[in-house]
């Protein structure tokens, strides 16, 4: 549990805020559920039922998540002053897991995952 301000706040785990991402760009409820990860039919419905999750749903600060992304796309490009290349590698990376690029794989590899132009015509 996190406290905020007194309140008790339950943590969100990874697959549920995975959950919370994906419905709040409007997948449905089951299908946002399977992109997180959750394998059992129905639980997207279930996890809607959930007061956390409702808390997080309800809030309109997704902006937050706006600003954090532009501010990682323009230190990787060297924007900000940031000139040391170690600082660009590490933005690199962190949106490259944010964005699921790079998928672990069982044996300790990485697949980098090519989808530059899916599903786009012009």
């Amino acid at each position: 549990m996190v406290y905020k301000g007194g309140e008790e706040v339950k943590k969100l785990s990874k697959k549920e805020m995975l959950f919370c991402k994906y419905y709040k760009e409007g997948v449905s409820a089951e299908d946002a559920a399977a992109l997180a990860g959750y394998q059992r039919k129905g639980y997207g419905n279930m996890l809607l039922q959930r007061e956390h999750i409702q808390a997080v749903l309800q809030k309109t600060e997704v902006s937050a998540d706006d600003e954090i992304l532009e501010f990682l796309q323009k230190t990787m490009r060297g924007e900000h002053g940031a000139e040391d290349m170690k600082t660009r590698m590490k933005a690199a990376e962190l949106l490259t897991k944010q964005r699921g690029v790079l998928i672990p794989q069982e044996d300790g590899g990485v697949v980098i995952v090519d989808d530059i132009g899916k599903g786009e015509t012009k």
